[in-house]
């Protein structure tokens, strides 16, 4: 699936079908609308540093050409889906969870 952004808006993942809502003169044997760039895929580079993930951040353009980016960001302390922390990192599973002995043994 191939992605767009729209650098007048700034919207990032943009899609086919956000271009034809937002320009709908626009078919797909036209020019893209003024400002509409696709994006080519990039992957991050290896594992991120422990306590991190890898998360997605507006594209780049380098020579015409819009490359997606990512960015390292710490896990949260908490997670406030799932009710309130503090969590804990297991470095050897590289997985989250709440820190206390009895949650940790539900999510095992």
């Amino acid at each position: 699936m191939i992605t767009y952004i729209n650098t007048k808006t700034n919207k990032y993942p943009y899609f086919y079908g956000d271009i034809q809502v937002d320009y709908p003169e626009y078919n797909v044997y036209q020019p893209l609308p003024d400002g509409v760039f696709p994006v080519t895929s990039k992957n991050f580079d290896g594992q991120p540093e422990p306590g991190y993930f890898w998360k997605e951040v507006l594209p780049a353009e380098t020579d015409g050409v819009w490359t997606q980016q990512w960015e390292q960001e710490k896990f949260p302390t908490d997670n406030p889906l799932s009710g309130p922390g503090p969590w804990s990192f297991d470095e050897e599973s590289q997985t989250w969870y709440l820190a206390n002995p009895l949650a940790k043994a539900v999510h095992d």
